[in-house]
């Protein structure tokens, strides 16, 4: 399996996401959703 080898390494968390997104293969239109659900995530979450 691809994760069982993956090293370990000193990334961001955005780092990640985006590696991991590219991992699945998403169309332009999945990424786009996805990437919009974080930001209003980001907006809501300022507020707690």
């Amino acid at each position: 399996m691809a994760i069982g080898n993956r090293q370990i390494q000193n990334e961001s968390p955005e780092e990640e996401l985006e590696r991991l997104l590219e991992e699945l293969a998403l169309t332009h239109e999945q990424r786009e959703f996805i990437e919009s659900m974080l930001q209003e995530d980001g907006d809501s979450t300022n507020g707690e």
